[in-house]
């Protein structure tokens, strides 16, 4: 799987790190003293970051890729979103709504979209179409 980064994240990427490379050298050049200070929310920087890029990245493979998978697990030990877990690594994530979706639903999606449709199966074991989502929503 090819991970992609447009233009638009690379550049608040590389801004974000030109602005903390300006605190920390105005810091750390005025005495060591001031720049100490700054280590402890270092981490929560580099944790923001991580997330940020991880979630541009599955953003971007999400848009990119056709899907026709399955839905075959999920994660809510974020708290307040919840991710389901795709066949090829990709997911969809409920941070701001609520997603009817469970284990075992069908996801279909065309190239080049953020549109998806789920498909769950009924009490014939048939799958039937349940509903239509859109991924920035």
């Amino acid at each position: 799987m090819v991970h992609y980064i447009t233009p638009t994240t690379y550049i608040i990427f590389i801004s974000f790190l030109i602005i903390l490379s300006v605190i920390f050298y105005k810091h750390f050049s005025s005495g060591l003293f001031k720049f100490r200070k700054f280590i402890p929310i270092l981490p929560l920087f580099i944790i923001l970051g991580y997330f940020y890029v991880k979630e541009s990245l599955n953003k971007n493979n999400f848009y990119k890729n056709q899907i026709h998978s399955n839905i075959i697990r999920y994660s809510d030990w974020q708290i307040r979103t919840t991710e389901f877990y795709l066949n090829k690594g990709l997911r969809i994530s409920s941070a701001y709504n609520k997603l009817d979706l469970q284990i075992g639903d069908s996801i279909s999606k065309d190239a080049n979209t953020y549109i998806y449709y789920v498909y769950r199966k009924n009490s014939l074991g048939k799958f039937i179409f349940h509903a239509r989502y859109d991924y920035n929503q």
